[in-house]
């Protein structure tokens, strides 16, 4: 039985597998949109503060876009150092382990949502909605802050 457990921990690399696989993805996905920006950029230059902002709200989407594509290869790599990877080190199998890898996707999660907002303001402009938008994710981040904090003091203590 111990055989089947320890070798069941390959099942994990169906979803590191694709965790990459998603992030190879988003990475081509960012550089083609980030191409055809360039190329419509030199087509033609922007003459109006329009245009030059919905270029602006663009390469914002990009950037969001690739933060997601950041967080789907630090999840398969957090995943394939603790369950796949042979073990070097003691410490390597404590649970600490899967609580940074946790810490470092509520973080990227976090900047993520900060990405979104901005965009939103970009795209819209200072309007109620942005308000009511921006007050949501802060309430989301907070939340995130003090479950990263508790979940940071459980392993202190």
């Amino acid at each position: 039985m111990e055989r089947f457990l320890s070798q069941s921990r390959f099942l994990v690399m169906i979803t590191v597998a694709i965790c990459m696989v998603a992030a190879v993805l988003l990475y081509a996905s960012g550089l083609l949109i980030v191409g055809s920006l360039v190329i419509d950029f030199v087509r033609d230059v922007p003459a109006t503060t329009e245009r030059a902002k919905s270029i602006a709200v663009v390469l914002l989407k990009t950037l969001d876009l690739l933060l997601i594509a950041v967080t789907f290869q630090t999840i398969g790599l957090g995943l394939y150092r603790l369950f796949v990877a042979p073990t070097k080190a003691p410490d390597r199998a404590s649970p600490g382990g899967f609580h940074q890898l946790k810490a470092s996707v509520l973080w990227l999660s976090v900047v993520v949502l900060v990405v979104l907002f901005v965009e939103q303001a970009v795209a819209v402009g200072p309007t109620i909605e942005i308000l009511y938008l921006g007050g949501a994710i802060a309430m989301v981040v907070g939340a995130t802050v003090w479950a990263a904090e508790r979940m940071g003091s459980h392993e202190d203590g």
